[in-house]
Formats: structure tokens, C-alpha cells, sequence
């Protein structure tokens, strides 16, 4: 009998020792940022530069890592899956979005969950086809590296190389990744997002034009980070207009936005958990909102996208600092065909002083 103790206590030992190096080399391998970093600009050939008074556009989309189009479902939303079926859906989906890109030639794009590799999208290298050097200067900021998501357990994520991208016509001189504030616990945020922004400025006469490309926590219980993150922005915004700079803050906000609500959509399955209400107090009166109330620009992923059946909100636009005229914003229904998100194109321009 004592053997077989001596016997079961080696064999637990082990496993223990396994895990906790298992988790060690997860540690050392991960990505651990800086609170801020400075980013590498892929150059384009232009030098052009941003003037009071004219029409541009920008636009931003979270991709979905070009795994998650309407034939797709997430574990993390009530689903069973974490990936791509197959590396020529990942190509088709891409593909789409880069066309979709290219057609709109809009001046500024901020793509969110664009991956450069991972088992999830077949180490489809979305960043590099997503780049145009002929008219784009481009930046990319990481905020997910892991060596292996072990979820699901029964198809883990495995490895993922993913984060946020910013594209721009105007020369960028200078950009930098900005570390999101909140964390989960230890064990969690192993195998978490480590969430940013990108900040990038252009020279506007004496003042910059401030972009801010954001992707904020989904799964967090009860939005107690998003909570943090907001408090964070909000008092980066503040310090902006103080300045008299020009600020539009744009991305996936993972909160129904101010003047949206699902329910003027129709949809049937139950309320994902993810979902929050903008929180009332984000009261910034030097600033507005720039989103299309009627095309829902975020579906849920407990199933395969069904029209009218999956939940459907607006979490994507901008928030636009009251010295920018918000001259049209349009949500582009693509009916989810080639990621969980819809893109949202705002035309502004900036008033003169």
C-alpha cells in the first residue's frame, strides 16, 4: 500500500512540476511591454500632410483575425471553437478585407485583431498583406503573444502573434503603443490579451491631429477593466484638447455606444455576458460621437451568423473632438460574411482656429 501512495504522490509530483514549467515558459515567453513603446513606421512614398478645412476620411474595422466570418463561431461566446477551419478560409477572408480596403481608399484606417501568426488563422500573415507601401504609411502594435492558449481544451488556441494596426496617406513621424490600463488575475492574464492603443500625431499648422486606435477588454466580469481603460482614455482625451490639439479616438470599444442600442435591431438568442452599456458617466463636453445608429457593426459567436437570429449591437465608431466637423459617418453592412465586426468610415474635417 505504501508503494502505491509512494507511486501516486511521484506520479501528481510530476504533473505539478510539468504544469508549473508549463507555466513558467509561457511567462518567459510571452510579451511583456513597456507602459509606452515606440513603434516601427513602414514608410510609404509620400509626404503628405494633414490641412485645416478639407474632407478626409478614416475608417476603422476589427477584423476578426480573418477567422471569424460568418461560418464561424468563438468559444469564448457560448461557442466550441478558437480557429479558422481550414488556412484557405483564412486567405478568402483576408483577401475580402484587403480588396474591401483597397476600394474604399480612405485616408486612415485602424484595423483591429489583425494577426501575423497563429494556429487560429493558419499563420496567415494578415499585418504584411494588409500593408501598402505605394500609399500607406503603416505601424503595428502587438497585444497578443502567447507560446499556447490551452483553451478550449478540446481545440486549444495554441499559439497566437496578433495585435492593432494603424494606416495612414500622411506621413507619420512619430507613433508609439500605449499600454491599456487593468489586468486579470496572474493566472488568467497568461494567457491574455495585453491591451493597447496606438497614438500617432500629425502636425496641424502650430497644433497635431491626436489618433487613437483602441481595442478595449471583452470578457472581462463586468466590465470592472473596461472600467479602467475608459478612466484612462479619459483622461488622455482631456489632456488633448486641452492643448488645442484636433483628437479622434476610434476602434472597437466593446460597450454599446452613446445614441446606439441593440434593440433597434432584431435578434433572438440570449444576451451574450459580454455586453455592456457605455457607462453614463464618460461625460466629455468638448467631444462627440461619431457612429451610423442603424448598421450594427459587432454579431455574437455563439453560432454560425444567422440573420436576425444573432445578437447584433454597435461597439465600433469614434469619439471626435469638437474643434473636428463630423461631415458624414457610415457603418458598411457586409453582413458579417468576412469578420464578427462591420467597418465604420467617418468623413471629417478640421475647423479651422
Amino acid at each position: 500500500m505504501k508503494k502505491i501512495r509512494k507511486f501516486i504522490t511521484s506520479i501528481l509530483s510530476g504533473v505539478l512540476a510539468l504544469f508549473v514549467l508549463f507555466l513558467g515558459v509561457i511567462y518567459l515567453t510571452n510579451y511583456h511591454p513597456q507602459p509606452i513603446e515606440s513603434l516601427t513606421i513602414t514608410k510609404a512614398n509620400n509626404e503628405s500632410i494633414i490641412l485645416e478645412d478639407e474632407k478626409y476620411t478614416i475608417m476603422t474595422w476589427n477584423t476578426g483575425y480573418a477567422a471569424l466570418g460568418k461560418e464561424q463561431d468563438f468559444f469564448m461566446d457560448g461557442g466550441t471553437r478558437s480557429g479558422a477551419f481550414n488556412k484557405d478560409e483564412v486567405i478568402r477572408n483576408s483577401t475580402a478585407i484587403k480588396s474591401f480596403l483597397e476600394n474604399q481608399n480612405t485616408d486612415i484606417i485602424l484595423l483591429q485583431e489583425v494577426d501575423i501568426s497563429g494556429k487560429r488563422s493558419k499563420n496567415v500573415n494578415q499585418y504584411e498583406l494588409y500593408q501598402d507601401d505605394n500609399i500607406y504609411d503603416s505601424v503595428f502594435a502587438t497585444n497578443y503573444k502567447n507560446l499556447f492558449v490551452p483553451v478550449p481544451v478540446t481545440s486549444p488556441m495554441g499559439s497566437v502573434h496578433s495585435g492593432i494596426m494603424t494606416l495612414s496617406k500622411f506621413e507619420i513621424n512619430e507613433a508609439q503603443r500605449v499600454s491599456l490600463n487593468g489586468k486579470e488575475n496572474f493566472l488568467v492574464q497568461l494567457f491574455e490579451l495585453e491591451r493597447c492603443f496606438i497614438i500617432t500625431r500629425f502636425p496641424v499648422g502650430e497644433r497635431e491631429l491626436v489618433l487613437i486606435n483602441t481595442h478595449l477588454s471583452a470578457f472581462d466580469k463586468g466590465g470592472k477593466i473596461r472600467e479602467q481603460q475608459l478612466a484612462q482614455l479619459k483622461t488622455l482625451l482631456m489632456e488633448e484638447i486641452t492643448l488645442g490639439n484636433y483628437v479622434i479616438l476610434g476602434g472597437d470599444f466593446n460597450h454599446e455606444l452613446p445614441g446606439t442600442s441593440s434593440d433597434d435591431f432584431t435578434w433572438t438568442v440570449p444576451l451574450p455576458d459580454w455586453v455592456e452599456k457605455f457607462p453614463t458617466d464618460f461625460d466629455l463636453h468638448n467631444y462627440s460621437w461619431a457612429v451610423d445608429p442603424n448598421v450594427p457593426t459587432v454579431r455574437s459567436n455563439e453560432q454560425a451568423y444567422i440573420k436576425d437570429e444573432n445578437f447584433v449591437a454597435i461597439i465600433d465608431g469614434f469619439l471626435v473632438s469638437n474643434n473636428i466637423e463630423i461631415v458624414e459617418v457610415k457603418g458598411i453592412d457586409l453582413q458579417f460574411e468576412n469578420s464578427d465586426h462591420n467597418p465604420v468610415i467617418l468623413t471629417f474635417k478640421l475647423l479651422p482656429h
